[in-house]
This record gives C-alpha cells, structure tokens and sequence, in this order.
C-alpha cells in the first residue's frame, strides 16, 4: 500500500516537471506544444524504445503494437502522468481511508 503511494506521488511529481517543461518551452517558442510519451521515453532512453517494438510484434501479439502502444505512445506525457499518479494514489488508498470514504457515500 505504502509503495503503491509512494509511486503514484513520484508518478505525479514527474507530471508535474513534465508540465513545467512544456511550459518553459511554451514561454520559449510562444506556442504551446506539449511533449508526447513517446518524445519523452526516446529523448530519455531511445534504445529501449527502439526495442519494444519488435519485441512486442515478435514475442507477443504484433496488432498491439498498433491497436495499443503506438496510440499510447502519441498522447500527451503530463496529463498522462497526472492521471497515472491520481489512479496509484487511488487504488493505493488505506484502510482507514476506504473506510472514511465508505460512511461519506452513505
């Protein structure tokens, strides 16, 4: 639970210096053009990328490479990373605020 916590604040801490990346570069260029996951992924490491692609059409299921990935690939990093992060804070919740939100649904 605390892990799962601890991942989804890192997940939103990384949205956010995404954002502000986009933002300088948006106040550099004048005009807003934020990065996409896939963008982020190969400026950080590009042989991995690189990489997934055959492995997935090889050793997997080659349509979701391009049903699934590469559309994920295209989206926008930081509302991506903002929503991951909000989801594992989500799912990662204690007990105590499972409960708490139980008797306020009632």
């Amino acid at each position: 639970m605390i892990l799962g916590r601890l991942l989804g604040w890192l997940v939103i801490l990384c949205g956010l210096i995404v954002l502000g990346r986009d933002l300088f570069a948006w106040y550099g260029d004048g005009r807003f053009a934020p990065i996409a996951i896939g963008q982020l992924w190969f400026d950080l490491d590009p042989t991995s990328l690189e990489l997934l692609q055959p492995a997935i059409q090889r050793h997997i299921y080659p349509p979701l490479w391009d049903w699934i990935v590469q559309p994920v690939l295209l989206w926008y990093a930081f509302p991506t990373l903002l929503v991951l992060g909000a989801l594992l804070l989500l799912l990662c919740r204690g007990r105590r605020e499972r409960a708490r939100a139980r008797r306020r649904r009632r």
